[in-house]
């Protein structure tokens, strides 16, 4: 994500800011209409500029993203059990035991 693009903004596409990394990464979640949605707005600016208009569709937002993912499971494995060697899912073993840092979402009432 390039800019500065605000929560606010976020929350106006019907995207929640769950988490953001200093390096820019955010995770966000949306609900399946909200989903679809910002997909519908993703497709209106892929379609370019509109006859009379200087800029496609929804620009300003959309042209801040460097790129959108989803969340795999080798994205949820933290720092610290990186650090021990532990970069895929595959790595964990059953009938082992290890010591979890769990960060929980508050998504409030829905």
């Amino acid at each position: 994500m390039t800019g500065a693009l605000q929560e606010e903004e976020w929350n106006r596409v019907g995207l929640t800011l769950l988490s953001s990394d200093e390096d820019r990464t955010l995770v966000l979640f949306s609900s399946t209409d909200e989903i679809r949605a910002f997909r519908e707005r993703l497709e209106a600016y892929g379609r370019g500029t509109p006859s009379g208009q200087k800029n496609p569709a929804y620009a300003a937002f959309i042209a801040a993203i460097e790129s959108i993912d989803a969340i795999e499971p080798r994205d949820r494995i933290g720092m610290r059990a990186r650090e021990e060697g532990l970069t895929e899912v595959d790595n964990f073993r059953p009938g082992t035991d290890y010591v979890l840092d769990i960060e929980i979402w508050d998504l409030g009432r829905r």
